[in-house]
């Protein structure tokens, strides 16, 4: 496997340049030595001409500068097309990864013969079990691979530039948030079998400035194309009443959460009770909502009162 380079897409924003230089010395320290490190930097505020130029005489350092801000989404999709790797990964710019995080992918990648492998986490709620595992299996245990192994990170894993390119996969630009999940659901559809590993690899750190902490007033259609993907994916084949009640529940969760959300940014008055309103009507609307089962809808209605009154 030594001959497969390894692609490491890193879109950069608003993070510190510490952190992004960080981010980039854990992508090099790699155990794994055939990599190229692709920075994409995204109309960011911070000047990095000094990191770039620290960098210049590593030739697996690619660094793709823009003043234009065109979102995550963009900069992943312009990584898929520079990409002259086999293999790609995406980290984020505040984070960092495990030295032989390159290595232990690639390596189950190729022993398991999988199309897709996933690591744990670190500090995460959301663990990782082991396994070797068919599309179907996946597909038919929501219970499992929707909340164990996780599918709304792309971080956590690494994916052939093969799959992604004779399919055409992509990061929707449209989605500001939820991107991550609409391309691991396409991606997954194409993939025969999925490796997942216990060791947590890679280290999330939150960003006070991330896309997912700031007020967006179309969060809950994001969130309704997430579900739908979703649910999209693991109704291909039939599940068991078990796992049913298990994909129900975390549709319930989920627009919990929408309501959650505005109700967050309402009471710290981010948003304005008529802007509440209108995004819970929305949420009321939607197809999602009117299949929820009577106690969940009640329990949606006390959540939102007094500020609003949801018919059920």
């Amino acid at each position: 496997m030594r001959n497969k380079k390894v692609t490491i897409a890193i879109p950069y924003y608003n993070s510190s340049p510490f952190l992004l230089r960080r981010c980039i010395n854990s992508c090099l320290n790699q155990s794994y030595e055939n990599i190229e490190v692709i920075v994409l930097t995204d109309g960011s505020p911070y000047d990095i001409s000094k990191l770039v130029g620290d960098y210049s005489r590593d030739e697996r350092v690619i660094f793709h500068l823009s003043d234009e801000n065109r979102g995550v989404s963009y900069r992943r999709n312009l990584a898929i097309d520079l990409s002259s790797g086999d293999y790609i990964q995406f980290v984020d710019a505040d984070d960092f990864i495990e030295p032989n995080m390159v290595e232990t992918m690639l390596n189950h990648m190729s022993s398991d013969n999988s199309d897709l492998v996933i690591c744990a986490m670190a500090d995460n709620r959301f663990s990782v079990d082991n396994g070797i595992f068919d599309t179907k299996t996946v597909c038919s245990q929501p219970s499992v691979f929707n909340y164990i192994q996780y599918t709304n990170y792309v971080t956590n894993k690494i994916f052939k530039v093969s799959i992604i390119k004779d399919n055409k996969l992509c990061f929707d630009e449209g989605v500001k948030l939820g991107e991550d999940a609409l391309f691991c659901v396409s991606y997954i559809k194409h993939a025969k079998y999925i490796t997942c590993i216990d060791k947590p690899l890679y280290h999330y750190i939150p960003n006070a400035q991330s896309a997912t902490l700031r007020y967006d007033d179309r969060y809950v259609e994001y969130e309704s194309l997430v579900i739908g993907a979703i649910s999209s994916l693991f109704t291909s084949y039939p599940l068991c009443k078990q796992e049913q009640c298990s994909l129900e529940s975390w549709n319930k969760d989920k627009i919990l959460g929408c309501l959650g959300y505005y109700r967050d940014r309402k009471k710290k008055r981010i948003i304005s009770t008529k802007e509440f309103r209108v995004q819970s009507k929305k949420i009321k609307e939607l197809g999602m909502y009117r299949e929820l089962s009577l106690p969940v809808r009640l329990k949606i209605k006390l959540i939102t009162a007094p500020i609003i009154s949801l018919v059920i």
